[in-house]
């Protein structure tokens, strides 16, 4: 059943304006301690760049579909232009966006040893754009929407100077006088700012802050809610409650939508996401409180993947398929995964690739796997075909078919997609994937890893998981055909 009448010939126009920020993460491992100082030496293996800011929210928008134009100000330097090809590549309309020698495009980088953050660096300039900047937003902005069809506009405020106070109120004011949609991710604890939009969608800790009270159960929530919903003149208020799913505030009700996951992984991005689904179920008609509902949905999708996502129309259908259904969708042609491959490659994520027979899936093999996807954001398993398997380990194998194997491992939260390849290696897949992280067991050696070389050859990195003592396939057939005949 469809959630909303989505098609993708009919795109809605939705105009992000605010802080753009380059997210930069450089990770490794550390096994010593500097002897110029107390502090970890890492050991770089991969060095990696997301969208940040007010881009996290206009590449959920084009993940979904949407035709996304950001109006932003940043500085003539590596991080703008390396935003500025990201998004390009997302087909985002960076029209809209000033460059200025006097400003540092906000970037901030974070080293990483494992999945633990040891430090970050910041680099940006946080004053506010100057008057003559202003301007040149407002009348570029006054010109967009009164020569094309704008469905929407979203204020995505980090704080960062894009957005000074005379420039918001310029902007409310022509949405509204205008008919547009305007919804606002507010900063700070001054939310009268942003007096007369659509809705705000802070988070729990920001509304607290902004009302001067602490959010402590639903009683301080609803108070909070209904101080901010009248004191700024919004027509709806949603305060994004983190793992607890979201709280929509109109009128006088209060409506909970509890988180829709199965696993909580992080929870960084998750607002971005709530805003940009939210605005496009409005855009497509739909009320509020079904706009929430979506919009939890996507929340719950994004905070099970680790570091910021971004969620299509797709992954929301998915979501709301059976088990069984959702399974299947993971099982994909080589051709199909290329084309998910380039998607998410295009949107900042880590692609991770393993590969083997999975002949009798065991304790092992769901441990293996689930260290694996802690090593990017997707995790591929390339599976071997019956023939391929028969061929590696004889007459007798495989114990389960391709197609059930591939079910089971489908099933599993830290595996993304499968594809069955029928040759004795996975060679054919690898090149056509290239992932950024190959991952096998730790009986193998980096040399001795099918694809090792091509894959540190183009700047992959090869990663090596110690394996569940006594804990494979062949064993468990060897202790089934050793107990055959006795009462078990």
């Amino acid at each position: 059943m469809m959630i909303f009448d989505f098609k993708p010939e009919v795109r809605s126009t939705v105009f992000v304006i605010g802080d753009l920020i380059l997210d930069h993460y450089i990770s490794g491992n550390s096994q010593r301690i500097s002897p110029e100082a107390p502090v970890p030496v890492v050991d770089v293996s991969n060095e990696s760049f997301t969208l940040g800011g007010c881009a996290n929210v206009a590449a959920n928008l084009a993940s979904l579909g949407t035709e996304v134009h950001i109006m932003s100000v940043v500085g003539s330097d590596e991080s703008a232009d390396i935003i500025k090809k990201m998004a390009s590549n997302l087909d985002i309309n960076l029209s809209g966006v000033i460059a200025t020698t006097d400003r540092k495009t906000s970037r901030k980088t974070r080293v990483l040893v494992g999945q633990q953050q040891i430090v970050r660096f910041d680099v940006e300039t946080k004053c506010d754009i100057g008057a003559s900047q202003q301007n040149q937003l407002l009348e570029t902005f006054r010109k967009k929407i009164t020569c094309s069809s704008v469905d929407a506009v979203i204020l995505s405020d980090y704080g960062k100077g894009s957005l000074p106070k005379a420039l918001i109120r310029n902007i409310i004011d022509l949405c509204r006088e205008m008919g547009i949609l305007i919804l606002c991710d507010p900063k700070g604890i001054d939310f009268s700012r942003y007096y007369g939009c659509t809705a705000l969608t802070p988070n729990r800790l920001e509304a607290g802050l902004a009302a001067k009270v602490k959010i402590t159960d639903d009683k301080t929530l609803k108070f909070v809610g209904q101080k901010l919903l009248k004191e700024c003149g919004l027509s709806f208020l949603i305060i994004t409650l983190s793992g607890d799913g979201i709280a929509l505030f109109s009128g006088e009700e209060m409506r909970l939508f509890p988180v829709k996951t199965r696993d909580i992984f992080d929870v960084s991005g998750a607002g971005d996401t709530v805003i940009a689904s939210l605005t496009l179920a409005l855009c497509k008609g739909l009320d509020m409180a079904k706009a929430c509902e979506i919009a939890n949905i996507a929340a719950g999708i994004v905070v099970s993947k680790p570091g910021t996502a971004t969620v299509s129309v797709n992954d929301i259908m998915e979501f709301n398929k059976p088990s069984s259904t959702r399974i299947k969708t993971k099982i994909v042609s080589l051709a199909d995964l290329v084309q998910q491959v380039d998607r998410l490659r295009s949107s900042g994520k880590q692609i991770v690739f393993t590969n083997g027979c999975f002949d009798l899936i065991h304790a092992g093999h769901v441990l293996y796997l689930e260290k694996a996807s802690t090593f990017g954001d997707i995790l591929i398993v390339a599976l071997n075909a019956d023939e391929s398997v028969k061929r590696l380990k004889g007459g007798g194998r495989p114990i389960n078919q391709a197609n059930d194997r591939a079910i089971i491992l489908g099933s599993l939260s830290s595996v993304d997609y499968i594809v069955i390849f029928e040759e004795d290696t996975p060679l054919k897949v690898l090149s056509k994937v290239l992932p950024d992280v190959l991952v096998k067991g730790s009986d193998y050696t980096v040399s001795n890893v099918i694809g090792a070389d091509m894959v540190q050859k183009y700047g992959g990195r090869v990663e090596l998981v110690d394996l569940v003592e006594g804990r494979s396939s062949t064993n468990l057939i060897d202790q089934i055909e050793n107990n055959k005949g006795r009462d078990l």
